[in-house]
């Protein structure tokens, strides 16, 4: 399970794991657990999906404009935009 509670830095993402003891007669006596700082990795996943988006976006625009054999300026900014992507990997 993972959630976003309010944070005075943000949201963070936090992912909670927990096991419950419980007696003989099957009442619940303890609650052991761990709660570990996902934000990171989370963030991470919202860039990429962002980006991901922004790619999708940006090989229709292309694809638009190699349909019509030019390259207005209009398609430069994407272009740099693409770029600039493929360095991150």
């Amino acid at each position: 399970m993972s959630t976003g509670p309010s944070h005075p830095d943000g949201i963070r993402y936090i992912a909670a794991q927990a096991k419950v003891s419980f007696d003989e007669k099957g009442i619940p006596i303890r609650l052991t657990g761990i709660n570990q700082d996902i934000t990171a990795s989370e963030e991470e996943k919202i860039k990429i999906k962002k980006l991901h988006e922004q790619m999708k976006n940006d090989e229709k625009n292309i694809a638009h404009c190699l349909s019509h054999r030019v390259m207005p300026l209009c398609c430069w900014p994407i272009i740099n935009s693409l770029n600039a992507m493929m360095q991150l990997y």
